[in-house]
């Protein structure tokens, strides 16, 4: 069976990384309990993780053969345009929030059904989180090298990945990038931000 099959690779990775761990002079001292229950959260996480890394190749797909092959012109219209300039759909926060209050059921299945939904959507606004990055670093005019080097630290501590996708989400209502136009009611109201 397949579920059983990633299980025994997960198993078999920690056990491998124990023992490069061990040839090095470090003791990893995991307990079985926690190697137990690393397999399992990695396991239920398996479909989020899944879709994340489909979406990531398609997008790299898109990006590579289309727009540099030049089969962009077929299409009729520019499929990465300004990237400094997008955020995902405002309807989106609410099936982020229906997942995230959905790890209170009661019910494991469901509960982890909703977990695996939260993380494909805050993918989506880590990613608006980093268009926010990108259009700070145009107006900065940071250098090429300097921006990859930022984005490299942002996805590898997790505390910016975090703030990063916490800024994707309240770009809805703080609009860091002011892209929004000002309707009459902010303007009754003043315009706080």
């Amino acid at each position: 069976m397949l579920v059983q099959a990633v299980r025994n690779q997960l198993v078999a990775g920690m056990m491998r990384g124990e023992s490069f761990y061990k040839t090095l002079g470090i003791d990893p001292a995991i307990a079985p309990d926690t190697r137990v229950y690393v397999v399992n959260t990695l396991m239920q996480l398996t479909p989020a993780l899944a879709g994340l890394l489909s979406a990531l190749t398609v997008l790299l797909n898109l990006a590579v053969f289309w727009r540099l092959s030049g089969k962009q012109q077929r299409v009729g219209y520019t499929l990465f345009g300004d990237l400094a300039r997008w955020s995902a759909p405002e309807w989106l926060i609410w099936p982020l929030l229906v997942s995230g209050f959905g790890w209170f059921i009661p019910l494991p299945p469901l509960a982890t059904a909703a977990l695996n939904c939260f993380i494909c959507v805050l993918g989506v606004y880590l990613c608006q989180g980093l268009a926010i990055m990108a259009f700070y670093f145009k107006q900065l005019g940071m250098p090429p090298v300097a921006r990859g080097l930022i984005y490299f630290v942002t996805m590898a501590q997790p505390v910016l990945t975090a703030l990063v996708g916490a800024a994707g989400v309240f770009d809805l209502w703080v609009d860091f990038r002011r892209l929004k136009s000002p309707n009459a009611t902010a303007r009754n109201l003043g315009n706080f931000l």
